[in-house]
């Protein structure tokens, strides 16, 4: 499955239209370049680099339960669907305790959207009043798992 863009190229954009330099991302955070690079530019690093850099952009998740982190307010809407994480495993395909570390904000990217799919469809990124992911985006989460 291609996806016309990702998660990465939603923030790298929103990076250039700051006017930030991968750089700075990185010294700004404490996180490698590579790293900040990686997400970007290949969808791949960890939620909470995640969390971190899109907090740093002053984008927010719309379309999940409001408070906390975001695995947390995944967890909300997995209980709130009535799903436990045997249930959750068998709509996405992720095992149950990689379904544990997005809950703990501790998976992947790739996992997050493989989760994100089934759980909250209807996510999206918002910086202020723009949003960001589009209605009908699509994670790719059939193309990879972890």
């Amino acid at each position: 499955m291609s996806m016309a863009f990702s998660i990465g190229s939603v923030v790298r954009a929103e990076r250039k239209a700051k006017g930030k330099t991968l750089s700075e991302i990185a010294t700004a955070l404490g996180i490698g370049l590579n790293k900040v690079w990686k997400l970007e530019k290949l969808n791949r690093g960890s939620m909470r680099e995640l969390e971190r850099i899109c907090q740093f952009l002053g984008l927010e998740w719309v379309g999940l339960a409001p408070g906390g982190s975001l695995g947390s307010r995944i967890r909300a809407e997995r209980l709130k669907q009535g799903w436990t994480r045997d249930a959750l495993s068998k709509r996405t395909g992720v095992s149950r305790p990689a379904l544990r570390r997005v809950e703990i904000d501790r998976a992947q990217i790739s996992t997050l959207c493989a989760v994100l799919d089934i759980v909250a469809p209807d996510i999206r990124l918002r910086n202020g009043n723009d949003l960001l992911l589009p209605k009908d985006f699509d994670f790719g989460a059939k193309k990879s798992r972890s």
